[in-house]
């Protein structure tokens, strides 16, 4: 079998898994790991920007943004092809145990 010797220096590559989720699937998958019902509260973009100026004003919740309720709901997917084909790198699916997740 022959090799290509790559130079993989000043590369960078996206790691993905192997599917693509919706937030909210991700969301659902955690709670599943946890043995707990999913419970989502859908929210108004512009409901959430006024609590979150609301609550700014606490200090543990002082980095709160309404990007965060955007980026929730943008499509960010990745094309791993370039590790896939440089580093044969092979993604796994989402699966997660409860003992992947910190619970406090």
């Amino acid at each position: 079998m022959r090799h290509l010797a790559l130079n993989l220096t000043n590369r960078s590559y996206n790691l993905t898994g192997e599917e693509t989720l919706p937030y909210r699937e991700m969301v659902k998958r955690v709670f599943k790991a946890l043995n707990r019902p999913p419970r989502m509260l859908t929210v108004p973009l512009w409901l959430f920007q006024i609590a979150t100026w609301g609550v700014s004003w606490v200090p543990r919740y002082r980095n709160w943004t309404s990007a965060m309720a955007r980026r929730m709901n943008q499509d960010l997917t990745f094309d791993c092809s370039d590790a896939k084909r440089d580093l044969n790198f092979r993604p796994g699916s989402f699966k997660l145990k409860a003992e992947d997740l910190p619970v406090n």
